[in-house]
Parts: C-alpha cells; sequence; structure tokens
C-alpha cells in the first residue's frame, strides 16, 4: 500500500508565496499591537517617545528579516512559474477583497472621527493623531491578511 495520496495537490510557489505573506503578517499583528497596548497603558507620552519609535523599528525589522528567511527558505528549490490567466484572474479577487476591507476599515475610522467630533465618541475610543494612525495601519494589515487568504483559497479550490 502506497502513502502516496492521490487527492493532495502539491502547493505552487505563488501558493507557497501567499502563506509566507499571511505568516510574516501574523508575526507582525502577534509582535506589533500586543505591544502598542502595553505602550497605551502607559500613556500618551509612551507613544510619543523613544518607546513608540522602538516599536515601529523593532517592527520593521521583524518584518524584513521574516520575509527574507522565509523567501529564501522557500525560494532555495524552486523559483514562480510566470502568471498565466488563473493567476491574473486569482491575483485580482484577491485585490478586490484587499480594497473592500480596506476601504471598509477606513471608512470605520472616519465615521470614529466624526463620532468623536460631533461629542459623542465611544468612552474607551479617544482617538489621537497617534490613535488613527494604529487605525489606518490595522486597516493595512486586515486589506493585506484579507488579500493573501482570498488568493490561498482560491487556489486551494482550484479555480
Amino acid at each position: 500500500m502506497s502513502h502516496h495520496d492521490p487527492e493532495r495537490i502539491e502547493a505552487s510557489v505563488r501558493e507557497k508565496n501567499l502563506w509566507v505573506e499571511l505568516l510574516v503578517n501574523g508575526l507582525v499583528a502577534v509582535y506589533y499591537f500586543p505591544n502598542l497596548f502595553l505602550l497605551l497603558q502607559v500613556g500618551d507620552r509612551a507613544l510619543r517617545g523613544e518607546s513608540m519609535t522602538n516599536l515601529i523599528t523593532q517592527t520593521v525589522m521583524v518584518a524584513i528579516f521574516a520575509t527574507i528567511a522565509l523567501e529564501i527558505f522557500l525560494h532555495a528549490r524552486q523559483r514562480p512559474e510566470p502568471m498565466d490567466e488563473r493567476d491574473m484572474h486569482i491575483d485580482g479577487r484577491g485585490s478586490a477583497w484587499a480594497s473592500r476591507v480596506f476601504m471598509f476599515c477606513n471608512g470605520t475610522v472616519v465615521g470614529l472621527i466624526l463620532l468623536q467630533e460631533a461629542g459623542r465618541s465611544i468612552a474607551v475610543l479617544q482617538l489621537s493623531p497617534l490613535g488613527i494612525a494604529n487605525l489606518l495601519l490595522g486597516s493595512f494589515l486586515l486589506a493585506s491578511i484579507s488579500s493573501a487568504l482570498v488568493k490561498v483559497l482560491l487556489y486551494r479550490r482550484g479555480f
């Protein structure tokens, strides 16, 4: 009896790249946001000073090093094939979802700002410029994650 599963489809290099993107986005989120919440507890001075600068710098370094390490590991064995029509269609669908998520998140941020300015803000959320910047960073991250997830699902589904 063979251990080879005929139903199992080997992931393409393009799909593996998407998994790397998801993994790096997850690492960034797990590193950045808990540390950001710790700084929020310290107060506004921590968000404007060296602590915030260090957090941003370290997060970017984590993302860069994780991406490089994972890409070297992934591409040491094979290079991606040229994009065909299916790849372009999947890429377009992922980009469309990323746009929707980004627009929704940014619309929510604008709504929160308008509520705050109208004196009806949510008590937990007082939006300072740095708070808004962090919400926008979250928007970028969610859009990137949604794009990669949609693409992986479409590749896995055999679209």
